[in-house]
C-alpha cells in the first residue's frame, strides 16, 4: 500500500513538472458569449521585431488552459522561437464563469473572436494563427470570415461528427474482438444503428437513456449525464466541409497514422479535395503516431495514470518526431 502513495506523490510531481511554463505566462480575461474566461498568454522572453500569437483551441472535455499539461511542452517549444501562445480555461473549468456543455462549435468559434478582439487591443500589430486540437476541428471554420486571422493548424480533425462516431464505434468493437476489421456485415450494423441512436438524441433524453436499443451488442453504454446529452444534440450535425471550402486563409492539418479516434483516411480524403478546389489546405501524416501526435509504440496502450506519468517526465520528447519542428517552421513561413 505504501509503494501505492510513492507511486501516486511520484505522478503528481511528475505533473507538477509538466505544468511549468518556462516563459512568461501573463494571466488574461475576456468576455465571450457572457462568460468572463481566464486563461494564459505565454510570451517568448526575449524581445522580437515582429511578433505572432498563436490561439490553442481545445479539444472535448473539461479542459484548463494547459490541457492538464498536454498543452505546456507546445507553449515552451514555441516560446523558444519567438511565438506566443494564448490559452485559456473552458467554461466552468477553473477560474471561467459559464458551462462548457452548454456550447456549440458556434459559440466556441465567438471565443477565438473575441479573443483576437483582446490581442489585437493590446498589440495591433500582431500576427495571430489559431491551433485546435480534435474537436477544434469543427470550431475553426467558422472562423473563415475572420478578417484578423492569418492562418490556421487543425491536429487530428474530425470532419463530420456522426461519420467519426460510426468510426469510433467500428474501432472499439475491433479492438474488443467483436468484429473483423473487414466486416462489411458489421459495417453496415454500426449505421443503422447510428440512425436510430441519431433519432433518439433529436428527442429528450428520457426517452434516449431507456430505449431497448442501447441492449444492441453493438452498442456501449448510454449517455448518463443529461448535460452532456444537450452539448451532442447541439452539435450532432457538424460537418466542417462546407465552412472549410469558404476558409481564405492558409491551413495546416496535422494526422497521426495511429489514430483510434477520428478516421484520419476521411478526413484526409475530404481535405485532399478541398485543396484540389483551391483551397489553401496543406496536409501532413505522421508515422507511429496518436490522435495527440504522440509516438504510438509508447503511448497507445498506456493508462491514463502511466500516461501522464510518461508524457510528464518526457515532455516535448513524447511528441512524434519533427511534429514541433513542422510546427514551428509552418507557422514562421505564415508570419
Amino acid at each position: 500500500m505504501a509503494l501505492k502513495y510513492i507511486l501516486i506523490l511520484f505522478i503528481f510531481a511528475c505533473m507538477l513538472g509538466c505544468n511549468n511554463v518556462k516563459h512568461n505566462a501573463k494571466p488574461i480575461a475576456f468576455e465571450s458569449n457572457g462568460n468572463l474566461l481566464d486563461g494564459i498568454w505565454v510570451k517568448p522572453s526575449s524581445r522580437i521585431s515582429r511578433s505572432t500569437t498563436l490561439i490553442f483551441i481545445h479539444g472535448d472535455g473539461a479542459m484548463d488552459a494547459k490541457s492538464k499539461g498536454f498543452f505546456t511542452p507546445i507553449f515552451n517549444t514555441l516560446a523558444d522561437n519567438g511565438i506566443s501562445s494564448f490559452s485559456w480555461h473552458k467554461p466552468g473549468i477553473s477560474s471561467s464563469a459559464g458551462n462548457w456543455l452548454a456550447q456549440s462549435m458556434v459559440d466556441r468559434a465567438q471565443e477565438v473572436r473575441d479573443a483576437i478582439k483582446l490581442i489585437k487591443q493590446q498589440n495591433k500589430n500582431e500576427k495571430i494563427g489559431v491551433i485546435g486540437f480534435s474537436q477544434a476541428g469543427w470550431v475553426i471554420p467558422y472562423l473563415y470570415d475572420e478578417p484578423l486571422l492569418g492562418f490556421a493548424i487543425m491536429v487530428s480533425p474530425a470532419v463530420n461528427w456522426r461519420q467519426q462516431s460510426q468510426y469510433l464505434t467500428w474501432q472499439r468493437l475491433v479492438r474488443e474482438g467483436l468484429i473483423e476489421p473487414e466486416d462489411e456485415q458489421a459495417l453496415n450494423t454500426i449505421e443503422v444503428l447510428e440512425q436510430q441512436v441519431y433519432a433518439l438524441i433529436k428527442g429528450d433524453f428520457e426517452t434516449y437513456q431507456h430505449h431497448p436499443i442501447h441492449q444492441h451488442p453493438f452498442k456501449g453504454e448510454p449517455i448518463s449525464d443529461p448535460q452532456r446529452f444537450v452539448f451532442v444534440q447541439k452539435n450532432i450535425d457538424e460537418d466542417a466541409t462546407a465552412n472549410l471550402a469558404k476558409f481564405g486563409k492558409p491551413i495546416l492539418a496535422l494526422f497521426g497514422d495511429s489514430d483510434l479516434n477520428v478516421d484520419v483516411e476521411h478526413s484526409q480524403q475530404v481535405y485532399s479535395e478541398l485543396a484540389k478546389s483551391g483551397v489553401n489546405i496543406t496536409t501532413h501524416e505522421f508515422a507511429n503516431a496518436t490522435h495527440q501526435l504522440l509516438k504510438a509504440d509508447e503511448y497507445l496502450m498506456l493508462t491514463s495514470i502511466q500516461w501522464y506519468a510518461k508524457f510528464s517526465l518526457e515532455s516535448k520528447d513524447a511528441f512524434a518526431p519533427n511534429f514541433l519542428n513542422i510546427l514551428i517552421d509552418w507557422v514562421k513561413k505564415n508570419n
